[in-house]
């Protein structure tokens, strides 16, 4: 990614795809947990901090939920 920091906000030139989550995209269940999880990361980030642990927590997330749909809720043995 090239990014330009302006007055008020950052600019992005240019990005590069590394992976699609094609899979995720593709399934309106699997979109919604991503959904849900990046709207907690958004709560838990703080703004221009760099935070490569919360991250890379993030992609594994994403690559799980690629390969395999979670359950949306506990069972009942919880």
């Amino acid at each position: 990614m090239m990014c330009w920091q302006g007055r008020e906000l950052d600019i992005v030139n240019q990005a590069e795809v590394l992976e699609t989550f094609r899979a995720v995209r593709e399934d309106l269940g699997r979109v919604t947990k991503a959904y849900t999880l990046l709207e907690v990361v958004d709560q838990l980030a703080q703004e221009g901090h760099a935070n490569p642990r919360l991250y890379e927590m993030v992609l594994g997330a994403l690559r799980v939920l690629e390969e395999q749909d979670a359950p949306s809720s506990c069972p009942p043995s919880c």
